[in-house]
């Protein structure tokens, strides 16, 4: 009977340790936003929250939002430019098949055409991780992708070149 109890006192012991050790995804993703960061990226868990009654996008997915931010500019107040989004919408004018406005180009806004070629370039040139992008924006402040992480390849280089691409063009 003794040895019972021993032994699942050491299996509840075991067990804590094996609960409270990273899996490996987790792993994967520190090491990918470890790397992210040394390529001068912003790296923060967010909840896309569209407004459903100007878009008709109603789903609010969470990921992982890498932004880098331009460093020439010195403004302080983010304005977005453009923004789409994979979640279902109203406004697919003009973009690829499952890609969608996260709101209207709005007449103050650069040159619709401008903004729309911008947004097919950014689809089209997209690195890696184009599966599970949920969400790519530029701002005033620089650009930004928000995915799921659950790509088995990162290369966080090609991500900050990418976005410093396209917050400057």
């Amino acid at each position: 009977m003794n040895w019972l109890i021993i032994i699942a006192v050491l299996l509840v012991i075991a067990g804590g340790f094996a609960w409270i050790k990273p899996s490996k995804r987790e792993v994967r993703q520190a090491q990918w936003r470890q790397a992210a960061i040394q390529n001068k990226l912003e790296i923060k868990m967010i909840q896309f929250l569209p407004d459903a009654k100007e878009t008709g996008i109603h789903s609010t997915p969470s990921g992982v939002r890498y932004r880098w931010i331009n460093p020439q500019k010195k403004i302080t107040e983010e304005v977005l430019i453009w923004s789409i989004t994979r979640e279902k919408g109203w406004y697919n004018q003009d973009l690829p098949e499952g890609w969608y406005w996260e709101f209207p180009i709005r007449p103050h806004d650069a040159p619709a055409a401008d903004i729309q070629q911008a947004a097919i370039n950014a689809i089209n040139t997209l690195p890696l991780l184009e599966s599970s992008v949920i969400n790519i924006n530029v701002s005033t402040l620089g650009s930004a992708v928000i995915w799921d992480e659950a790509n088995q390849a990162f290369d966080a280089k090609q991500l900050a070149d990418y976005l410093q691409n396209l917050g400057t063009a």
